[in-house]
């Protein structure tokens, strides 16, 4: 078992990726189990099957961790070529697993299993292959089981299906109840999309209740207050930016919600599965809508400096000034507003060396924008003349943003071999940087 200190943007030495995250919380401990990926999904033995076994991590404060031993290896003997993404629930007292098993005798298609623990969730000795019913018109996809008990005492079970017609294939989200786990109802569709969704979440939060999925990595979420009415769609319906992946969330102490995704690996501005772990907190709006916010005891917390303000004026083309230079990981803080018309504002980090191009941070006011290096943007931000609060993490190639503590998007690359200059800049107008502090662990 391997101790450690703050697991966001963590992954394991060496050419080993971590790829969908399972959290899950129990007797005061946050636990998070992942998918262990070696070759972005073409593993040496297995190659596209995978090879994933389930790798376990745990802490009971978010900032000191436990590493432990495998949780659900795959039996390559008995013809198992990979144990994929689930959930957990405690039942009877055991913790339970519900995952989808890939294998070399049913190649093609995924299998539902369930594997009990009595050691708190460290091992997985028990496994069960189920009898559950398909329904007719299922085709490919019938995995990422995701299980809750609900208030009748049931275990409700949501499962991932293909469906349609060839011409037209469809994705849908099964419900399935079961009071022993042995045997099965389907109840409904839960959820019908045009394209295939993954990693299912179900979870109640102040009066509404919610429903996640992820559609080519991208976390989008629905809501409701009535379980028996009709999914809401927000108007911004995307809970992370495109390059946190497969966001599943679990509760925390206090009545909070933290989700584990991952950060794909960036092959030249192309995602390539599995990356670095990332956390986000769960924050919801007055109306029931959802954001995301850094997990406070997860990000840089001493304070090295504060800076002056900086404000910024261009009639025409760019202006940038440099704000200060920082060796290292860092986290800035600030306040940023701007003059209406102002066509783009925001922050440049470059290599003191001068041997790397810059990364960017930019905002364009018109329509309501946020991106970093243009490869993950955030929209519908209303980006208003008002001050507005923001935090900025450098880590290892990985830039952070998070928007007036409800909106985050993330972006890798790679690291600064220096000290990193901090610009700020502006085009066609003015901006304004305030409240400026400097952070590190």
């Amino acid at each position: 078992r391997i101790f450690f200190r703050n697991a966001n943007f963590w992954k394991p030495a060496g050419n080993v990726f971590v790829a969908d995250c399972i959290p899950f919380y129990h007797d005061g401990v946050f636990h998070v189990y992942y998918l262990w990926d070696q070759g972005h999904h073409h593993h040496p033995r297995f190659g596209t099957l995978g090879g994933h076994v389930w790798a376990h991590i745990s802490s009971n404060d978010l900032v000191n961790w436990e590493h432990h031993p495998v949780a659900l290896p795959i039996d390559e003997e008995n013809g198992e070529c990979s144990n994929c993404t689930g959930s957990l629930l405690e039942w009877k007292g055991k913790i339970c697993a519900f995952y989808s098993l890939r294998s070399r005798f049913f190649a093609g298609e995924e299998r539902f299993r369930i594997a009990a623990s009595t050691d708190g969730g460290c091992s997985f000795g028990e496994r069960f292959a189920p009898d559950i019913p398909v329904p007719p018109g299922t085709r490919g996809q019938f995995r990422d089981p995701h299980a809750f008990v609900g208030e009748d005492g049931l275990i409700h079970i949501l499962i991932t299906a293909g469906g349609g017609s060839e011409d037209l294939p469809l994705g849908r989200i099964l419900h399935y109840t079961t009071p022993d786990l042995e045997k099965f109802t389907l109840k409904e569709t839960m959820y019908e999309t045009l394209r295939m969704p993954e990693c299912s979440d179900f979870f109640p939060m102040g009066d509404y209740c919610y429903l996640t999925y992820a559609s080519h990595w991208q976390t989008h979420y629905r809501m409701k207050k009535n379980l028996s009415g009709k999914w809401e769609t927000p108007a911004q319906d995307v809970l992370t930016s495109r390059w946190c992946a497969v966001m599943k969330s679990a509760p925390w102490k206090g009545g909070r919600r933290i989700g584990a995704a991952w950060i794909p690996t960036n092959e030249g501005g192309t995602k390539v599965f599995g990356g670095n772990m990332v956390f986000r907190e769960i924050v919801q709006a007055s109306d029931g809508t959802l954001g995301t916010c850094f997990v406070p005891e997860m990000i840089p917390q001493k304070e090295q400096d504060v800076l002056k303000p900086l404000s910024l004026s261009s009639e025409k083309g760019i202006r940038a000034v440099e704000l200060t230079a920082v060796s290292g990981n860092f986290r800035l803080d600030g306040l940023f507003s701007f003059s209406p018309g102002t066509a783009e504002f925001g922050l440049i980090l470059r290599d003191g060396t001068g041997t790397i191009g810059g990364r960017s941070v930019s905002f364009d006011p018109a329509a309501g924008t946020a991106a970093i290096d243009l490869f993950d943007t955030a929209s519908k931000i209303p980006l208003s003349p008002a001050k507005v609060p923001f935090k900025l993490i450098s880590h290892g190639g990985i830039v952070d943003l998070e928007i007036n503590g409800n909106r985050t998007l993330v972006s890798p690359g790679a690291p600064f071999p220096g000290a990193c200059r901090i610009f700020a800049f502006v085009r066609d107008g003015r901006s304004v940087f305030e409240d400026l502090r400097l952070y590190s662990r």
